[in-house]
């Protein structure tokens, strides 16, 4: 028996001077990773004025907040979820560390403010709407933070932007069918697009009703004209009969 159990401690021990690390290994988890967002950003002066921050992480434990804390940033410890900041009037990094068993991990975001939104807006109307079969409409566009306006729909019905002009109105050709009319304006802060379609009352309402006369002049239908022959006839001959029945 202590034969047998030397023999297995030998073997033991063996085992360790000649492979140690797969006696001993332990199975590590890869090293952490984190990001950081923030929505809207940058926040422009004239809306709220704060942001709403976003974090994720990997093989982490727990992530805590480095940076931006004071401006009310929290993650409780969570690896991952939202939170919105108080209000800030300049420039805020916020910084956010996650670890795990394998390190730690960090990730930032810096959040800017503008003075002013200059994201381009763009409206077109037209006037009357709808128009007479053959008739005419002006149409009227305005922008805002734009540089450039361009017709991208309705050219082809007479409708033109002269030298890009931001602003401005313009009068169609004689329209026959409904048409939609487009423009694009364009400056540093992006593009925006409007569109309106001009409908055509060509009278259908009154076409409709001559309708109803014109089925009169179905009547020319030849099986029409015997149907009516013969009732006429008919009409006739009961006629005959009801005077002869009164002469007697």
């Amino acid at each position: 028996m202590k034969k047998t159990i030397s023999y297995f401690v030998f073997l033991l021990i063996a085992s360790v001077l000649v492979f140690p690390s797969s006696v001993f290994s332990t199975t590590s988890l890869p090293p952490p990773t984190a990001t950081l967002t923030a929505s809207p950003n940058p926040i422009y002066t004239r809306s709220v004025g704060s942001t709403v921050l976003s974090w994720s992480s990997t093989y982490a434990t727990s992530c805590s907040v480095t940076q931006g804390g004071k401006s009310g940033f929290t993650t409780g410890g969570a690896t991952a979820g939202s939170d919105s900041s108080d209000p800030i009037s300049v420039s805020t990094t916020f910084a956010i560390s996650c670890t795990g068993s394998s390190g730690t991990a960090t990730a930032s975001v810096v959040v800017n403010i503008n003075v002013e939104d200059t994201t381009p807006t763009a409206t077109l109307t037209a006037s009357p709407n709808p128009v007479s079969t053959g008739g005419a409409t002006t149409l009227t566009w305005a922008s805002t933070y734009a540089t450039l306006c361009s017709v991208t729909q309705g050219s082809s019905s007479g409708f033109t932007i002269s030298g890009g002009a931001t602003s401005g109105s313009d009068t169609s050709s004689n329209l026959i069918n409904a048409t939609t009319f487009a423009i694009s304006c364009t400056g540093t802060g992006g593009s925006a697009t409007d569109s309106v379609t001009v409908n055509v009352n060509n009278g259908d309402d009154d076409d409709d009703g001559g309708g109803g006369g014109g089925g009169g002049g179905s009547s020319n239908d030849p099986v029409i004209l015997m149907l009516m022959e013969k009732l006429i006839g008919l009409l006739q001959q009961y006629l005959a009969l009801l005077l002869a029945a009164q002469g007697q």
